[in-house]
């Protein structure tokens, strides 16, 4: 299958770069999903394609359950968080199917930003839990258990490596 990717580079909180290109690709997935169900990549695909502003809401949910987070956030504009959350998704989507070395890369250098930003390993499962309570509104009757699971999956396994950059340093 050949699709056309996004590949976004940011400095910092500032996007530098934004080009595109085509890869060729075969998918494994951790999940069988049930014929016609949408998957963990449609979803990306969904979010990317959306005019509402899906992880604003995210941010604005985030902070009302778990104010104690709100210091991350300090001097922060969440409309840029917001769109470097949305591109990492599309990472975590990648690192999900594939175990890119670039990815898992990122990912381990997206741990070592959040460690040095005083993020908790603690304060993962709460993000979690409020970033899939977003996609589940967001997709409304298109989301199921299995789409749900497949979330929690590829969260988990992007959250394990970015654990990785609280014992070590990594640079882009």
């Amino acid at each position: 299958m050949t699709e056309t990717l996004l590949l976004a580079i940011f400095s910092g909180s500032r996007l530098t770069e934004c080009s595109s290109f085509s890869v060729t690709h075969s998918k494994t997935v951790a999940l069988r999903l049930e014929s016609g169900s949408m998957d963990i990549s449609q979803s990306v695909q969904s979010l990317l394609q959306s005019k509402e502003r899906v992880i604003e809401k995210f941010y604005r949910r985030l902070l009302e359950k778990h104010p104690e987070l709100s210091p991350h956030f300090e001097n922060r504009d969440l409309m840029v968080q917001a769109s470097m959350l949305t591109m990492a998704l599309v990472s975590v989507e990648a690192f999900f199917f594939h175990r890119f070395p670039a990815t898992e890369h990122y990912l381990k250098v997206l741990g070592y930003r959040h460690a040095q930003t005083g993020v908790q390993i603690g304060d993962y499962p709460k993000f979690s839990q409020v970033l899939l309570e977003i996609l589940a509104e967001f997709h409304a009757n298109n989301w199921n258990a299995e789409l749900a699971e497949q979330w929690q999956q590829a969260l988990d396994v992007a959250i394990e490596t970015m654990k990785h950059g609280y014992d070590e340093t990594y640079t882009i």
